[in-house]
């Protein structure tokens, strides 16, 4: 029971105490007088009829007594009046039974008026005659008492509903400030942190509202302080200084992430720029021109970049860098390096250098499903010689033989095969469970999605998911996938969580959002078992876009995680504004085996901002012995990988 309804409950049964006393009180009062009125009435018109009576010259002549008394008894409210002589024998009767219209019975029964009886004797000269009785008729009287409960219980419940409407809004003004302390506790719950300004004039619930608030600050300055350091680890650890692009040890994690995905990241270019006489640069035009030129390279970079959401540009080295496009064509990577090469040159130009001694090449080369980055930067490098030996401000550009073996279909064909694979069931979805440390228990199952061909050949998801963006069928294999989930829910054959990874393409169209909310709704109870998950870079760059599928999906049951996380985002508000279930992030950046310990630090930092905000970290990418030891000493909560869990069908 809410203390609203406590405090309104004891001052309302106080009160309906008080008003009953005050009309029983006032009742009784009125009953009183009314029964003395009853008396005295009586009293006057035996006392007054038996003066009349007296003066009757015969004491023989009854009938003009008994027209006397018929004259007062049909002029009066009387029950009867009675004349004795001496003997106690009945000279004259009149009475009246008792009915009484327009009062209810259960008012009669209750009050029981006792009608008062005066009497007086009746003297003929200075000779007793005998007596006389008159008794009042309660009917006037419960009449009046009758009215005037009315009135009183018309008053008091007046006065009640004035008092009880004055107290309902009083105690929601003086409660208002405790609504609001536990709005600010739920937040804290959600892991939002609501600080009130305004303060009730209660002296105990200020008391509250200053606890709280101060809490609540302790609470989002550690969220703060932690998301600062994680930032400046991440500067530290995997962002070059003078740039603020990657640095080399971020480009290896991240293609490797690339490499190891079964989606459209798996597959795509690597844009190689190495620039030529950069130390005799520094030593031309001196430090800070070089740092200019430098900064202004790399800015040009990222501003080339952003075209892909999930592209990455990195520093190798003071004279090299590095940018991978995941699923772009060799045409639009070759008009990145056009351009590149040409601002470069004016660039130089600008600050004096001559480009005859300075300049800059770039090579392009592919990468794919299970590469190893040791022969993609091969690849790179075999490019970037090419451009060399072209001249300066050259592309070279490194056929792609795996590309030509494998993938002999054109944009039309393959989403006719596709389309043909959904309707024919050909589309296989496999999954790989996640396991927490601990007992081992199955947290979800990641499910992925694999193609049989017409040759029943299996054909990973990381040869062929690249070109579905291209094609535009992200959202139908999407929704392919879900279907096949919300359908082995409805037959009970989905024993465990499972997380979908689902496309931006899918969660920007309201025209799929609306089907999966109808179809979620079908499977409410149920709806807990699916996760919904989408990579940190998609997120970070669709933040409204996400927010608002998030929101939605939650309001069903069912919940949100974060694929690919990595310490480069510029800080961690987000995290709290996402409210995500789980991050998945690769086992590299849990490694406390760092030299000078800035990546157990970091996961240190990573641990305090996740625990706060009730978010699990799962380690991806646990393929050997030897890592699973690792993440077993880390912050991680869960693991994934081929040496936790094989990928299996589902």
């Amino acid at each position: 029971m809410t203390l609203f309804k406590q405090i309104a409950i004891i001052i309302s049964f106080f009160f309906v105490m008080m008003l009953s006393t005050v009309l029983w009180l006032n009742f009784k009062t009125a009953n009183d007088f009314i029964q003395g009125q009853l008396y005295s009435d009586a009293k006057d018109t035996a006392y007054s009829l038996g003066l009349s009576l007296s003066k009757v010259a015969d004491p023989s002549d009854i009938s003009t007594m008994e027209t006397m008394i018929n004259a007062i008894f049909d002029s009066g409210y009387y029950q009867s009046i009675i004349l004795k002589d001496m003997d106690g024998n009945i000279l004259v009767k009149r009475e009246n039974n008792l009915a009484v219209e327009g009062i209810p019975g259960w008012f009669i029964n209750f009050v029981k008026l006792k009608t008062p009886e005066a009497k007086t004797d009746i003297m003929m000269g200075w000779t007793p005659f005998g007596s006389l009785s008159v008794k009042s008729h309660s009917g006037h009287a419960y009449h009046q008492l009758w009215e005037t409960l009315k009135n009183i219980a018309l008053w008091l419940l007046v006065i009640a509903a004035i008092v009880f409407a004055s107290m309902y809004f009083f105690l929601k003004i003086a409660l208002k400030s405790l609504k609001r302390i536990k709005k600010q506790a739920d937040a804290i719950s959600r892991n939002d942190f609501i600080i009130y300004e305004k303060v009730p004039f209660t002296v105990e619930f200020r008391s509250l509202v200053f606890a709280m608030n101060k809490m609540v600050k302790k609470v989002k300055d550690i969220f703060e302080k932690e998301s600062e350091i994680l930032k400046s680890y991440n500067e530290l650890l995997y962002t070059d200084p003078m740039t603020k692009l990657a640095n080399r040890k971020c480009f290896q994690l991240k293609i490797n992430d690339y490499i190891s995905s079964e989606n459209a990241l798996s597959e795509g270019k690597v844009l190689l720029v190495s620039i030529s006489g950069e130390s005799e640069i520094k030593k031309e035009i001196g430090f800070e021109k070089y740092k200019n030129v430098i900064t202004s390279f790399a800015k040009k970079l990222k501003e080339l970049s952003d075209f892909s959401s999930e592209s990455v540009v990195g520093r190798l080295n003071d004279s090299d860098f590095i940018l991978i496009f995941p699923s772009v064509e060799e045409k639009k990577t070759k008009e990145i390096a056009d351009l590149l090469l040409q601002y470069a040159k004016n660039l130089f130009k600008s600050h004096g250098l001559k480009t005859e001694n300075y300049y800059v090449n770039a090579g392009i080369a592919s990468y794919h499903f299970d590469e190893s980055i040791k022969n993609i930067l091969t690849k790179a490098d075999n490019a970037l010689l090419a451009s060399k030996n072209k001249g300066k401000f050259e592309v070279g550009i490194l056929p792609d033989h795996e590309s030509q073996n494998r993938i002999v279909l054109g944009k039309d064909e393959w989403r006719e095969e596709l389309e043909s694979a959904m309707r024919e069931k050909r589309l296989i979805i496999a999954f790989q469970d996640i396991v927490c440390k601990g007992r081992g228990l199955v947290l979800q199952s990641e499910l992925f999605v694999n193609l049989k061909d017409k040759n029943n050949k299996i054909v990973p998801a990381g040869f062929f998911m690249p070109v579905v963006d291209s094609i535009a069928m992200a959202a139908k294999i999407d929704k392919y996938v879900i279907l096949t989930i919300i359908g082995m829910i409805k037959n009970k054959t989905l024993s465990k969580p499972v997380a979908i990874n689902i496309s931006l393409d899918f969660i920007k169209s309201t025209e799929m959002l609306s089907w999966l909310e109808r179809e979620l709704k079908i499977i409410k109870n149920s709806a807990k078992m699916i996760f919904f998950e989408m990579s940190n870079q998609v997120v970070l760059q669709n933040i409204n876009e996400v927010f608002y599928f998030v929101e939605h999906i939650r309001k069903i049951g069912a919940s949100f995680g974060i694929d690919r996380f990595d310490f480069q985002s510029n800080g961690l508000e987000y995290l709290q504004k996402i409210k995500p279930s789980y991050i998945k992030i690769d086992k590299s950046y849990l490694d406390n085996h760092d030299a000078n310990d800035n990546i157990a630090a970091a996961s240190r930092s990573l641990n305090i901002v996740t625990n706060s905000l009730d978010i699990i970290i799962i380690a991806t990418n646990v393929e050997s012995k030897t890592d699973k030891e690792m993440i077993l000493q880390s912050v991680a909560n869960c693991m994934q990988g081929g040496f936790i869990a094989k990928v299996n069908v589902l």
